[in-house]
């Protein structure tokens, strides 16, 4: 039997073709988008040496993250469980929801997580999404394979894993390999010289002093005021000093690169709400989309494009009205900002550039999600109540009027473990315009359940874009045991039936 740490019920993370990330307090759903770029993930160090009996480490490293880590689906293998055996995995961060599984034989480990709003932020020297723990058994040696199921970004895109790098682990007999290869190296590049034994001598000194000298004037260049080991050889580090810009060097670079990148800049926040003045948006999407533009790196054209599309005449106001949503939401990176201003650059927006886009949906469609909850539900999730907690969350699931299910959860999600167990729920279904979940209730307890369901702004989901989400109905009643179901309305199904009925 596996070893299952963290939480018992394991959620699925896989999220369809560039989808969009979670449910109303964060679940994983998929649903038709653009992708969030291509990737390549591995472990670091390529390379690691141990005596048997004792423990090394492996970091999970993800490149090119550009928005970065809201869900991960992986695991790690090793080739031959003689040689060592994996005894731990550590994720990274604060996720909502993350299951750790290691073979009983230590050969492998699986582990996901999904992050709500606690999404991993991009890092230019790779982004470390976990840690795996190696004990060394016998001496040998054994590759470590990686295996990516699935990574998404912030906003929910799933990024195109366009290859994985393992790792070795050598246990024992580190010395009489490092003796070996120093000596052909010095045979080869010094055949005619001084005997092999001084050679091979004298060849480490001068590799160590080198290596000992790069670390040292990195250390005191970068880390003036850190004393500690471990940040001394953390590649983090360096990024949070780019971030910080402690060192005048690394600011000056940074603010170069920037300028260079993103051009001149002069609308702020301020100048491209008052530019949506006569848009016939709201006061707080003006505000929201000038916030969400105003923080962005486009450039005053760029900028320029989607509010000039918004305060013209050419849109349709649904159109309108789910541009705004969706830039005021926050949850679009720069690249998908600069797709939607070149989608708009005449002031229109065609069906198959609404497609195209992906995270705005399809024209006419309308999207939704539906969750199964514990208490009461919130109807206004900009409001006091927030969100669902991931404790509260028993189901989810979502779709659209064009696709009934894009995705739903597999398995109660609630990292409630009392709750879990006071319910066994059934998958929410989708039939006539409705949403249906049925469920059991323990011997003896007594709880207060609902069902809801929402209208999105578009296909996906983000912590941003949840805030624009419409309430659009919801069945709440307290249970006692035995087997019961919900049913709730969706958005958009009811209204085209009542047109169909009405003609």
């Amino acid at each position: 039997m596996t070893k299952l740490l963290d939480t018992r019920r394991r959620s699925v993370l896989s999220l369809a073709l560039a989808a969009l990330v979670l449910v109303s307090a964060g679940s994983a759903v998929t649903f038709t988008a653009s992708a969030a770029g291509s990737t390549t993930v591995s472990l670091s160090p390529s390379e690691q040496q141990v005596d048997p009996g004792r423990t090394t480490t492996y970091e999970v490293v993800v490149e090119n993250t550009d928005n970065g880590i809201g869900t991960i689906d992986a695991a790690v293998a090793l080739d031959d469980p003689s040689v060592g055996t994996i005894t731990d995995l550590a994720i990274t961060g604060d996720p909502a929801n993350r299951n750790v599984t290691i073979a009983d034989d230590g050969s492998s480990v699986a582990f996901d997580a999904i992050y709500f709003g606690n999404a991993l932020s991009d890092d230019p020297d790779g982004v470390t999404i976990a840690t795996v723990t190696v004990r060394g058994s016998e001496a040998g040696s054994s590759g470590l394979s990686l295996d990516v199921t699935e990574i998404s970004d912030a906003a929910g895109d799933v990024y195109d894993v366009t290859g994985t790098d393992g790792a070795s682990l050598t246990v024992g007999g580190q010395t009489t390999t490092a003796e070996t290869t120093a000596t052909t190296a010095t045979d080869t590049t010094t055949a005619t010289q001084t005997p092999t034994e001084t050679e091979t001598t004298t060849t480490p000194s001068e590799t160590t002093a080198e290596t000992g000298t790069e670390t040292t004037g990195t250390t005191s260049e970068t880390e003036t005021t850190d004393t500690t080991t471990e940040s001394e050889t953390e590649t983090t580090d360096t990024a949070n000093e780019t971030e910080t810009g402690t060192t005048d060097t690394t600011t000056g670079t940074g603010t170069e690169t920037t300028t260079t990148d993103g051009g001149e800049r002069t609308l702020n926040e301020s100048a491209i709400a008052d530019s949506l003045s006569d848009s016939g948006l709201s006061e707080d999407e003006v505000e929201n989309v000038g916030s969400a533009l105003g923080a962005s790196d486009l450039t005053d054209a760029e900028v320029t494009a989607i509010t000039d599309a918004l305060a013209g005449d050419d849109l349709t106001d649904e159109q309108r009205e789910s541009v705004a949503d969706i830039v005021a939401a926050g949850g679009l990176s720069d690249e998908q900002l600069r797709a939607l201003g070149d989608a708009l650059s005449d002031g229109r927006l065609t069906d198959a550039e609404r497609d195209a886009l992906g995270f705005l949906g399809e024209a006419g469609v309308t999207y939704y999600q539906v969750d199964l909850v514990a208490g009461e539900p919130i109807e206004d999730l900009r409001g006091p109540n927030g969100t669902y907690t991931s404790d509260q969350l028993l189901r989810f699931a979502h779709g659209s009027t064009d696709e009934p299910i894009t995705r739903r959860s597999d398995g109660e999600f609630t990292t409630d473990h009392l709750l879990a167990d006071r319910i066994e729920s059934q998958a929410i279904e989708v039939a006539n315009g409705t949403a249906t979940t049925t469920f059991a209730v323990a011997e003896g307890e007594s709880i207060t359940l609902t069902l809801a369901s929402y209208e999105k702004v578009g296909p996906g989901w983000s912590p941003e874009t949840e805030a624009f989400q419409e309430f659009a109905d919801s069945e709440t009643r307290t249970f006692e045991s035995g087997t019961h179901t919900l049913t709730v309305d969706l958005p958009g199904e009811n209204d085209a039936d009542d047109a169909t009925d009405a003609e």
